[in-house]
């Protein structure tokens, strides 16, 4: 899963400066040399980038910090000298990396990866130990009945559904819903409590109760607010319909106020879902009851179709290196059918080449990729949800232009992709 907690509203409780440049957050795909190849990405509030490049037979651990628009980050080995630096780039979900070897300078690579999307599954041995939840998997809790007269409901276009009180209100902004209870704390700094809603693929993982759950959130926690440690392991909850998991974090911050992470967890249709209250101890802690509750009105239902969206799409692009070093070709066919199915085709070709430190020439080559994937699809509101069997949830805000299709990754600063009807 993901990371759990957004650092566009934790900033001041976290005392973090803000990161305006490519959201690099995620899992990526592509294929190197010696096979597949996966990279998974965390991005702190500041920019400063963490996580790993792994293969069938090796894992390099990534970090980084942001220049630019991008992010300088090194590829760190099992072994002592074999080590990368260089630039990564993120453009329209395709993450690009120039490296050059600390070793030898005049060995170079160029990899090029596609957002799978979806929330980086962080493997269990990459985890430090210290965060490493023990989680035994408890029977599931009896369902909860809750009386709810009187409360709002937020829908989405995937029919799932959240209710929360009447006096507090709802916002959402780049894939994150807010709740704001009419009396919220506020200091000197803004806010002095949160309560939000994550939502994203869960990457194959049914069950909330899966090691990889508490996992992710744990490693993305430590983090973003590194001050906050666990409270013990996860603890079963229930809903009105399904079950989860409560994760809990304290710590004093770097202002000096002691600090409250409740994290609520389930797996629904697909999505990691999260409800998550932190700030003030004390007003958090008033406030549990209230979101507990709002994480167990949690339902699936029905999704939305927008009918504007039913058809064939065409998306190409073509792309090379400032240097001419490298050039990439992507071509994609997607079609919305009005049932709510889906399909996708998509070839791309990556022609490089590699030079010595002296600058001359030393080779090349061409890799080209193809794939095809089905799924289910919902849109409503200028927000598109698809998911792929194969390649797992994704989100995107859109909107039907002139000519054709305008569609970004929901929650970054992506460049717009835009695709044209067939």
């Amino acid at each position: 899963m993901r990371r759990l907690l957004m650092t566009t509203i934790l900033f001041t409780l976290a005392a973090h400066s803000a990161w305006a440049g490519p959201h690099f957050d995620g899992s990526y795909k592509g294929d190197g040399s010696f096979g597949p190849m996966t990279v998974v990405l965390h991005q702190a509030a500041g920019g400063a980038v963490s996580g790993t490049m792994s293969n069938e037979e090796e894992t390099y651990q990534v970090s980084g910090s942001p220049t630019g628009d991008g992010v300088h980050a090194t590829f760190t080995g099992p072994q002592a000298d074999d080590s990368f630096e260089g630039d990564l780039t993120l453009r329209d979900g395709h993450l690009s990396m120039d490296l050059v070897s600390s070793a030898d300078p005049s060995i170079k690579a160029h990899l090029d990866f596609d957002r799978s999307g979806g929330v980086p599954s962080t493997k269990p041995d990459k985890v430090p130990a210290k965060h490493k939840p023990v989680v035994v998997s408890p029977p599931a809790p009896a369902h909860v009945t809750q009386s709810y007269s009187g409360w709002k409901t937020y829908r989405n276009a995937t029919g799932i559904s959240i209710k929360y009180p009447s006096a507090w209100s709802a916002n959402e902004t780049g894939g994150v819903l807010k709740f704001v209870p009419s009396d919220a704390g506020s200091g000197p700094n803004g806010a002095t409590e949160a309560y939000m809603v994550i939502a994203a693929s869960s990457e194959g993982v049914t069950d909330v109760n899966d090691p990889r759950v508490a996992q992710t959130a744990q490693a993305t926690m430590a983090q973003i607010m590194p001050f906050l440690q666990p409270q013990g392991d996860p603890q079963p909850v229930s809903l009105t319909a399904g079950h989860g998991i409560l994760m809990t974090w304290e710590g004093d911050n770097p202002q000096g106020m002691h600090v409250l992470a409740k994290c609520y967890t389930t797996i629904m249709e697909g999505y990691g879902i999260s409800v998550i209250g932190l700030g003030d101890q004390a007003l958090v802690s008033k406030r549990l009851p209230i979101v507990q509750k709002i994480f167990a009105s949690l339902h699936a239902g029905s999704g939305d179709i927008d009918q504007r969206l039913v058809g064939r799409w065409h998306f190409w692009s073509y792309h090379s290196s400032p240097t001419g070093s490298h050039s990439e070709e992507v071509d994609i066919h997607v079609a919305f059918m009005a049932d709510g199915t889906c399909t996708m085709s998509k070839k791309s070709e990556n022609e490089y080449t590699f030079t010595e430190s002296t600058g001359e020439n030393s080779g090349g080559g061409v890799a080209d990729n193809a794939g095809a994937d089905d799924g289910h699809w919902n849109a409503s509101h200028g927000k598109l949800f698809v998911k792929w069997n194969r390649a797992g949830a994704a989100a995107y805000e859109y909107a039907l232009t002139a000519n054709g299709l305008s569609a970004r990754a929901l929650g970054t600063n992506d460049k717009p992709s835009e695709w044209t009807r067939e």
